[in-house]
């Protein structure tokens, strides 16, 4: 019976400073620093001259960090402040015509509304099967296995979300 044996790894590394032009606090670019790595082992064994076995085991692993600048928000003169140090989001103050500003890039906004210190793509995966050749004929059995996760510890409008609108906000 013939075996092999067969590794596979990758690494992919993407650096942004997700730059807007602005520096300060209030900008709604987040530098980024993704990692991801795909690793995954293969086996091949002839079992007869027309059936051929494989099994494989593989994992897929991507952190995806988005944390915007700290900021001290006791700067503001608030009586409390929100749960995470980073400048809060305003919405509503795109529209410059009416005295809003216009912030090309960013939708309007000030502050992130985004920010996770981390963002995590989990999955093992797996399969094995069987291929049989009779005639001109190729049959194959298997399975597959992928479990998802994506665990996170996400900011997500932890330091205050604040829009202003024309619309009422009450009854």
């Amino acid at each position: 019976a013939k075996k092999h044996l067969a590794w596979y790894f990758s690494e992919t590394h993407t650096v942004s400073p997700s730059a807007n032009g602005f520096t300060q606090v209030f900008t709604a670019a987040e530098p980024q620093d993704d990692v991801s790595y795909t690793t995954r082992i293969n086996y091949d064994q002839t079992l007869t001259p027309t059936m051929l076995f494989h099994i494989g085991v593989g994992l897929l692993h991507t952190n995806h960090p988005a944390i915007p600048p700290s900021f001290d928000q006791n700067t503001l003169g608030w009586a409390k402040n929100f749960y995470v140090n980073q400048f809060p989001n305003f919405t509503g103050l795109q529209n410059f015509a009416v005295g809003g500003v216009s912030l090309a890039g960013t939708a309007g906004s000030m502050g992130t509304g985004f920010g996770v210190e981390y963002l995590k793509d989990i999955k093992p995966t797996g399969n094995a099967s069987v291929s049989l050749v009779k005639g001109n004929h190729t049959f194959k059995a298997g399975g597959e296995l992928i479990v998802e996760g994506f665990p996170q510890l996400n900011y997500t409008r932890a330091n205050g979300g604040l829009g202003f609108s024309a619309q009422q906000s009450g009854l």
